[in-house]
């Protein structure tokens, strides 16, 4: 037996003589957009492997629908997946992917709303493009597979995928995106486990077997519910769709074109309490609204320092805002397509869709329907309405700790990961780097998008994402061997 010393030199010296490996573990936006920069911008050998077991990356379940009423909730001019070159996607649908937006229908209109499952098409060939121009010595490999655990040792990661066969890198990106959602109650209820129960909107059973006069009740009224409701509608369902969430707020549409105002909000630094804030925006907004501007370009304003922002809260401030401004907040901040807001307009006019504000308490199974109590807000005390589907479209689960992914609970377990300030997301630094157990940042361990929710707040929008996906590539191309 080699000694484990020996071992060890044996094996720095092998490892110096190999092309460096970059292990990016998913393969949704965030993945593809890290694998696409390391391609492009890498000047020396390196072998970029993505791990995930969708047959094309690139879309995750955000692009992945084939659905023409699912379209983007930001108009096409702001939705560049390549950082510096803001026109980059409007380029591209109106060159390359001319032919497939007129196959989806998509308008090449710049405050156009494209469907979705078009945009996946944008980032698949973004990633092939840059696989194919690569210079000589830069690779590429697409795994398809899960992967399960993952181990750091000696200054190398070492990933387990579900066949039992291991990849052995220099650096891992946990581009990991977003989870599936939690129950809607803390209880593990038995009728989680029923069919009538579906845990994921977007899962493929979501809206199969659906009848045409079936009542059906989708937890939460954001975004993902306006799909489910235009895709039961296009599918010809008929019936009522009651949609239930904590506020009972639905995103307001977009309106386009209006004129910009400059960022208003406090340096970095200046911020550290959530009700001055709260009063700034306030008044910029009166102030906007007199001087003829539309509340969005308020809020649009505020992006350009919402991290710097977020970063200079106190953590007591930051779940100040967690607790009685983050519904306000992202219902304005995501706002949803005008056409489909017209669509979800009709359907509550028609009253087949209800929109109710509450809290869900218990769901009884009768045979093909189930009984739905909860707790409306403002006092009125328990209702009740019935559902032969339950769809659950409240969001991606940022707890890690309640993750069911075996992965996720791994990285906790094992220390290679730590949960992020207010248990969401994962602990890291401003540029991704994952901070353990230990408290230490890794230098060879990274993340980006959702799961730094909890470090940045606003990391889960193209724009951030693609800035990080650079950022991330320069770093790790950047770093010594």
């Amino acid at each position: 037996m080699v000694p484990r010393a020996a071992r060890s030199r044996y094996n720095r010296r092998r490892m110096a003589t190999e092309t460096p490996t970059v292990a990016v573990i998913g393969g949704g936006l965030s993945g593809a957009l890290v694998a696409e920069r390391l391609l492009r911008t890498s000047r020396s050998a390196i072998h970029v492997v993505v791990v995930d077991p969708r047959e094309t990356l690139g879309a995750g379940l955000a692009y992945s629908t084939d659905r023409r009423e699912h379209v983007l909730n930001v108009p096409s001019k702001s939705m560049s997946a390549v950082d510096g070159e803001s026109d980059h996607f409007l380029v591209w649908l109106r060159g390359k992917g001319n032919a497939e937006a007129r196959e989806w229908g998509a308008s090449t209109d710049a405050n156009g709303f494209i469907p979705r499952g078009l945009y996946g098409s944008y980032v698949r060939q973004l990633l092939a493009d840059a696989a194919q121009s690569a210079i000589p010595g830069v690779s590429f490999t697409h795994e398809r597979i899960v992967a399960i655990a993952l181990s750091v040792e000696a200054g190398r990661v070492r990933v387990v995928l579900k066949d039992q066969r291991t990849i052995d890198a220099g650096h891992a990106v946990l581009a990991l995106g977003n989870p599936p959602p939690a129950d809607p109650t803390s209880s593990d209820l038995p009728f989680y486990a029923s069919p009538r129960y579906v845990r994921d909107a977007w899962g493929p059973e979501a809206l199969q077997d659906i009848s045409s006069a079936a009542p059906v009740l989708v937890l939460g009224t954001n975004l993902t519910m306006i799909d489910v409701a235009l895709s039961l509608d296009q599918n010809g369902h008929r019936g009522t769709i009651v949609a239930i969430s904590t506020h009972g707020l639905v995103p307001p549409p977009h309106r386009l074109p209006y004129e910009a105002i400059p960022p208003f909000l406090p340096i970095p630094g200046a911020a550290t309490r959530i009700q001055g804030l709260l009063r700034t925006v306030r008044e910029r907004a009166g102030v906007a609204s007199n001087q003829g501007h539309d509340w969005r370009a308020v809020m649009d304003a505020i992006r350009p320092h919402g991290q710097s922002v977020w970063l200079s809260l106190p953590e007591p401030e930051r779940r100040r805002f967690f607790r009685h401004l983050r519904a306000y907040w992202e219902i304005h901040r995501h706002r949803a397509a005008p056409a489909a807001m017209e669509q979800v307009a009709r359907l509550r006019a028609m009253g087949r869709l209800v929109i109710r504000a509450g809290r869900i308490s218990a769901f009884v199974e009768r045979g093909r329907r189930v009984d739905v109590t909860f707790v409306e807000r403002g006092g009125r005390g328990k209702q009740m309405t019935q559902a032969e589907r339950v769809i659950n479209a409240t969001g991606p689960e940022m707890n890690y700790r309640r993750a069911r992914d075996p992965l996720l609970r791994q990285l906790l377990h094992d220390g290679w990961c730590r949960p992020g300030p207010m248990d969401l997301g994962f602990d890291a630094t401003e540029d991704g780097a994952v901070v353990g157990a230990n408290g230490k940042p890794s230098s060879i361990l990274s993340t980006l998008g959702p799961p730094l929710r909890g470090v940045l707040w606003e990391t889960t929008a193209v724009p951030e994402i693609r800035a990080q996906a650079a950022a991330l590539a320069r770093r790790i191309v950047e770093a010594d061997p």
